[in-house]
């Protein structure tokens, strides 16, 4: 499929899939005419990358999910980005 196809399958931009192929996050085929073709697994990939910049990952630690997907070295990598944003945020439970 074409980005503009991914565009509406994921809400994301034409700029951001555009980014995120220029980063490596997402490697699609180029066809004959230089038009990216994107799969289901590209697509699916997208999906989740907007799920952790959602959750307000920075790219270098999706770039980290994705070098070492099965390995541990995500989960410290998560933890210490949970942990300065707490820090840097003035979190207060709602019960309270």
């Amino acid at each position: 499929m074409r980005v503009h196809e991914a565009c509406k399958k994921t809400g994301l931009s034409r700029k951001a899939v555009h980014f995120y192929i220029q980063e490596g996050l997402v490697c699609p085929a180029k066809n004959e005419n230089g038009y990216y073709d994107l799969s289901e697994v590209d697509l699916k990939t997208l999906k989740i990358i907007q799920r952790l910049r959602r959750l307000g990952l920075p790219i270098e630690v999706i770039h980290e999910a994705f070098r070492y997907p099965i390995s541990l070295n995500f989960f410290p990598c998560i933890a210490m980005f949970i942990n300065k944003s707490r820090k840097s945020m003035k979190w207060r439970p709602s019960w309270k």
